[in-house]
């Protein structure tokens, strides 16, 4: 559904067309608005990481002291690995939310609205990670 979400993109700005997100009045419009915020969310999430693994790997050397009694991967390496999961958990849920218009042309806006939704949720806990401490 990804690629579908971005050959409507490509194809909208390749033709300069510019919907009216303010008030999408065409499915058209309401599949690219919802693309476009949903990249958004993806583009915030991506500023926001690198601050995210700074912190984590902050912490983790002040804890390298106890390492050797404690073998578990560090807070980056944990991070890491849930954010790994949580895009591919977002993907097929959101892929999932999707099918309530399946194979209609509702279906990718249902996609990227569950894509922002989800994403601006994860937003808010590595936020608030960071201010954790």
């Amino acid at each position: 559904m990804s690629l579908l979400l971005a050959l409507l993109l490509s194809a909208s700005q390749s033709a300069d067309y510019q919907p009216n997100c303010a008030n999408p009045q065409t499915q058209l419009d309401m599949n690219l608005c919802s693309a476009r915020a949903a990249a958004a969310a993806d583009a915030d999430l991506n500023r926001l990481w690198p601050r995210v693994r700074e912190h984590l790997q902050a912490q983790d050397r002040d804890f390298a002291s106890l390492r050797s009694a404690d073998r578990r991967p560090g807070y980056w390496q944990t991070a890491l690995n849930a954010q790994r999961s949580w895009l591919t958990f977002r993907d097929r849920q959101c892929t999932l939310e999707g099918y309530e218009a399946r194979g209609g042309t509702m279906e990718p806006m249902l996609v990227a609205l569950c894509r922002e939704r989800l994403t601006r949720a994860r937003i808010v806990e590595l936020v608030a990670i960071l201010e954790e401490g």
